[in-house]
């Protein structure tokens, strides 16, 4: 672990309780999923949950999805589950990337994972400090129209929210906070 992530766990650590990981012996420090930037978690009662900061760019999708699959993972998925998560996670990351911030603009975008294995629950938060935007406030696009006669925009939401058990927006402290929950067994 790099000097500049050795401190952003600290800072975690001293911002949830003096541990970056609740839970392990000792309260040591978690190590981030492989290609994820730095992590902190929680074990506590079956729960493990952690956070990873990237930037908000097309090339941290790839990190974001090994970061969230391995949250996943504990949970031991079904294969759709799977997808629907890749899907989701994919759709929103990508709409942070691209609409976020002003282009030309560097942002970061915080991914939270909660893997829930006594309830088989995955929640995803995704947290950016770009301009408030709540994509669920659009009406949902009306899927029996032509693909010639649809307004460009809207379908990747409208499917994230069918996917999902549970989608929520905030803004909150001057961030974008975008929630997914899915239940994966």
């Amino acid at each position: 672990m790099n000097e500049g992530n050795k401190s952003e766990t600290a800072e975690r650590a001293k911002n949830t309780g003096g541990a970056a990981e609740q839970g392990r012996p000792g309260g040591g420090t978690a190590a981030a999923p492989a290609g994820a930037g730095a992590a902190a978690g929680s074990a506590a009662g079956g729960i493990r949950s952690g956070e990873t900061v990237v930037a908000a760019a097309d090339g941290s999708l790839e990190a974001v999805q090994t970061f969230v699959d391995e949250y996943m993972e504990r949970l031991n998925p079904s294969g759709q589950a799977r997808m629907h998560v890749a899907l989701a996670v994919e759709e929103i990351f990508v709409n942070i990337a691209h609409y976020a911030y002003a282009p030309g603009e560097a942002g970061a975008a915080t991914v939270r994972c909660e893997a829930d294995a006594g309830t088989g629950r995955l929640t995803v938060v995704f947290t950016d400090g770009g301009a408030p935007y709540d994509p669920l406030a659009k009406a949902d696009p009306d899927v029996t129209l032509p693909l010639e006669e649809r307004p460009i925009g809207g379908l990747g939401i409208f499917i994230t929210k069918r996917l999902m058990d549970a989608v929520d927006y905030r803004f909150e402290n001057g961030k974008n906070v975008l929630t997914i929950v899915k239940n994966v067994k």
